[in-house]
């Protein structure tokens, strides 16, 4: 689908870098969970089906959180975009971050709550502290996006209209052939003179497996080297790829191209 500028590495002459929550462009990790309702949803089955699904961590007795979702933005966003509507195109979830919580909390009645979180709350409340940890939770609220493909991006406490927009910028699967490239996750950072190994992110957007994949890196026009992957993945499926390995003499921009054809 998309060949050219699909992954841009920054090389930068410094050490490591460590995230502590988990980075923009992950691949989410898969969880089910139940609902108030007793209803049992599955993070990948929504993705499998097309939606982009939005997760709102929060605890009962955060302030911020509480503001948030008065705001009425992921109401707003469920109401107009999600199950039912004319765009059926996103879900929305609220996930009760702290283990400790209850569910007179979660009502409004209990000693550690800002209020009533189900009163007027369209979407699924699911009140499961494990699903937080998994997304590797750090604070609250903490707002994230997945796409279709299961990549994870942190989008915070953004307006119906905001987070409606960054729903336009995630990959879905196609029929037939299709291979990306998944952004870069941060820079590459090495030692100066030291040679540096360039990695793609290679994902199958594509309905058959991928099998076969040619990826070349460029400074500018200049090529650095090509790389003709094979392997099979499934659709989602994703493989790190060197590509090639060259020697920096400062702060470069690398870009990753597949330039074998597909759908």
């Amino acid at each position: 689908m998309k060949k050219a500028l699909l992954a841009a590495a920054s090389v930068a002459l410094l050490g490591a870098q460590a995230f502590a929550q988990m980075p923009d462009n992950s691949i989410c990790p898969d969880w089910t969970g139940t609902d108030l309702n007793g209803r049992s949803h599955n993070l990948y089955s929504y993705l499998d089906s097309g939606y982009t699904v939005f997760i709102d961590v929060s605890a009962t007795w955060c302030g911020p959180c509480w503001s948030y979702h008065n705001s009425g933005a992921l109401e707003g966003l469920y109401n107009t975009y999600g199950p039912g509507t004319a765009q059926n195109k996103v879900r929305v979830f609220f996930i009760e971050g702290d283990a400790s919580t209850t569910l007179a909390d979660l009502q409004g009645t209990g000693p550690s709550t800002q209020g009533n979180w189900i009163a007027g709350t369209p979407y699924p409340i699911i009140d499961n502290a494990s699903i937080g940890n998994l997304l590797q939770i750090t604070y609250f609220p903490t707002i994230y996006k997945v796409c279709p493909n299961r990549v994870i991006t942190l989008v915070g406490q953004k307006t119906t209209a905001q987070l409606w927009a960054t729903v336009g910028s995630c990959q879905a699967a196609v029929e037939g052939n299709d291979a990306t490239l998944l952004p870069a996750m941060g820079s590459i950072r090495g030692c100066a003179g030291s040679p540096v190994a360039l990695t793609a992110r290679l994902q199958n957007l594509g309905s058959q497996p991928l099998t076969s994949a040619t990826i070349e890196a460029k400074q500018g026009s200049t090529v650095l080297g090509s790389t003709n992957w094979t392997g099979d993945l499934p659709r989602y499926g994703v493989a790190n790829v060197n590509v090639a390995s060259f020697t920096p003499t400062g702060n470069v921009s690398v870009t990753l191209n597949i330039t074998t054809p597909d759908a």
